[in-house]
């Protein structure tokens, strides 16, 4: 068992700013240690009468793999008593009333806690802790307005994350409002993004920041964050290969076809024309084309009211092919384990018949990894959107992971590759991602790349 002693000299400079001060925005890169940083500080605060009780927000394959099974690691933490309100409603409740001196809920529950019946002060909370803050950037949804008006309840409030700004720096506000309640940005994301940013388009989507201005947005940061430095620099080496691919003939033209016309015609008579009613519906379309197929909705028959299901038309398996040829040179021929990560539930479904010994996480995620460490040579599936985040131990067999296409979100892409690149790791780690020529695919490499600037420019303006 780990004693506080084995934490490293950074992880220790993270408890120490978490200790001595009540609003503390951590940036830290994934596998550095969040967790246990946040546990450790939180046992110090409740031990020198600082804190009473402590409320943990997390996704729920966070708490299901890392806050469930931290605090078992470390010899200062056994007796920290931690409760879990993740089940039914009264279960939560139990929880809720119950002596744990930390209260973990997934964020999926966040909503209903916010409205319990003289939530904090009845439960005695004066400390609370998001984990994954990043996810709390939308300002108007419910579940942030909720927690918005509760969070001066709480005389202590920590966010971490390991990318901030992966999507652009205008994230930040609804994050540094919930901890320093508009102390650096204000209140009004409105004029918020006046001051530092400028509309891109005529209906205010996208916005950019203004010449001159990121320095002045990042330097009101400096006291609310501790960032813990990058440690990939000990593990051994990443290296990632676009692998380029051409659909060809039919399916390509099939591919031009519904990107110059917005519209396609299927054959059979049950397929009725797929429109792209607009550029998001068509950017959907061609991705999907991409990966060899197309979702559309069959013509109801005759008398028929009930809308149909949503079928599969299958337009080409040139990214499956690749991927057979990949999976028998890594896993039967070499031996070594793989993930595929996938993006959509049609792709899920081929892949599933391709390989139905794979793994998958969902509910028993504890079972899953332990068959997961049990031996080499065995394949994970995994969806970026919901595994991305609080996924641990893949690395302990696996070296190895396959894409079928990019993704959109730069934090996902590096979040899921993570996955593997961690601490723990100790062979080189190799990342392919299949791109299919002259497609969408290539679009959402562009585009990933671009929004990389965003983390590195407030890591360097951050970091002292």
């Amino acid at each position: 068992m780990l004693n506080e002693d084995d934490l490293s000299e950074d992880q220790q400079a993270a408890v120490d700013r978490l200790f001595n001060f009540d609003q503390t925005y951590l940036i830290a890169p994934t596998g550095a240690g969040k967790t246990i940083v946040l546990l450790t500080a939180i046992a110090e605060l409740i031990h020198s009468g600082d804190l009473s009780r402590v409320l943990v927000i997390a996704p729920l394959k966070v708490v299901e793999t890392a806050w469930m099974n931290e605090a078992k690691k470390w010899e200062h933490l056994q007796g920290l008593r931690i409760g879990f309100a993740i089940g039914a409603p009264e279960e939560r409740r139990e929880v809720l009333r119950g002596f744990d001196k930390i209260v973990v809920i997934n964020e999926e529950n966040a909503a209903w806690l916010f409205k319990e019946k003289g939530f904090p002060e009845n439960f005695n909370f004066n400390g609370i802790a998001i984990d994954e803050i990043g996810k709390w950037s939308d300002t108007g949804g419910e579940r942030f307005k909720a927690l918005r008006y509760k969070m001066k309840l709480f005389q202590w409030r920590v966010g971490m994350t390991a990318q901030p700004v992966g999507e652009g720096l205008i994230m930040l506000f609804g994050q540094v409002l919930l901890l320093d309640l508009g102390e650096r940005y204000g209140r009004s994301r409105d004029r918020f993004k006046r001051k530092y940013f400028y509309p891109l388009d005529w209906d205010q989507h996208d916005w950019e920041i203004l010449p001159g201005k990121e320095n002045k947005l990042i330097g009101r940061l400096r006291s609310l964050t501790h960032v813990m430095p990058d440690y990939k620099h000990e593990l051994p080496p990443k290296t990632v290969h676009i692998r380029t691919i051409e659909i060809g003939g039919e399916a390509a033209r099939t591919y031009n076809r519904m990107r110059i016309d917005s519209v396609l015609t299927l054959t059979g008579p049950a397929h009725p024309p797929i429109k792209a009613k607009n550029r998001g519906v068509l950017s959907g379309k061609l991705e999907q084309i991409a990966n060899g197929f197309l979702y559309y909705t069959p013509q109801p028959k005759t008398g028929e009211k009930k809308a149909a299901p949503r079928q599969t038309f299958k337009i080409h398996t040139t990214k499956a092919t690749w991927l057979s040829q990949r999976i028998l040179e890594i896993v039967e021929k070499r031996g070594e384990s793989v993930v595929i990560v996938y993006w959509f539930e049609a792709d899920a479904i081929w892949l599933r018949k391709m390989y139905p010994e794979a793994l998958e996480l969902g509910r028993n995620t504890a079972a899953v990894m332990k068959k997961w460490r049990s031996t080499r040579g065995q394949i994970m599936l995994l969806h970026p959107a919901s595994a991305g985040h609080g996924v641990d131990g893949l690395q302990d067999t696996c070296s190895h992971e396959l894409w079928i296409a990019p993704t959109w979100s730069r934090d996902k892409k590096e979040q899921t590759e993570d996955r593997i690149w961690r601490r723990g790791q100790t062979e080189p780690v190799t990342i392919e991602v299949c791109v299919a020529r002259g497609t969408i695919d290539e679009v959402k490499l562009a585009a990933v790349e671009e929004k990389g600037e965003y983390d590195k420019l407030l890591h360097e303006h951050l970091e002292v």
